[in-house]
C-alpha cells in the first residue's frame, strides 16, 4: 500500500502488480501494471498505458493538514478526475 496526500507534480507508476494506492496529484500516468486499485483526487483525467485489471475509486484518504496541503499543491478539493 503507497499513500501520496497532495502533490502538485505528475506521478508515474510503472510495472506494479496487486498494489493499493492512495493519491492526490496534478497527473497520474501508469504503465505496464496489473491488478492494482486507485484510490486518486486528480486535477486531470489519469493516463492508463498498457495496463489491466485497473480499478479506480475517489481518493479516500486524510491526514492532519490535508485541506492545507491540497491547496498549497494546487489542487482544489471539490474538483476531481479520478473516473
Amino acid at each position: 500500500k503507497i499513500f501520496i496526500g497532495a502533490s502538485s507534480e505528475s506521478i508515474f507508476i510503472r510495472n506494479c502488480k496487486n498494489c493499493t494506492f492512495t493519491i492526490a496529484c496534478k497527473q497520474l500516468r501508469t504503465r505496464d501494471c496489473e491488478n492494482c486499485t486507485l484510490y486518486l483526487h486528480c486535477k486531470t483525467e489519469p493516463i492508463i498505458e498498457t495496463s489491466s485489471g485497473m480499478r479506480f475509486a475517489s481518493f479516500n484518504g486524510a491526514y492532519p493538514g490535508h485541506h492545507k496541503a491540497m491547496i498549497a499543491a494546487n489542487l482544489k478539493p471539490r474538483e476531481n478526475n479520478w473516473h
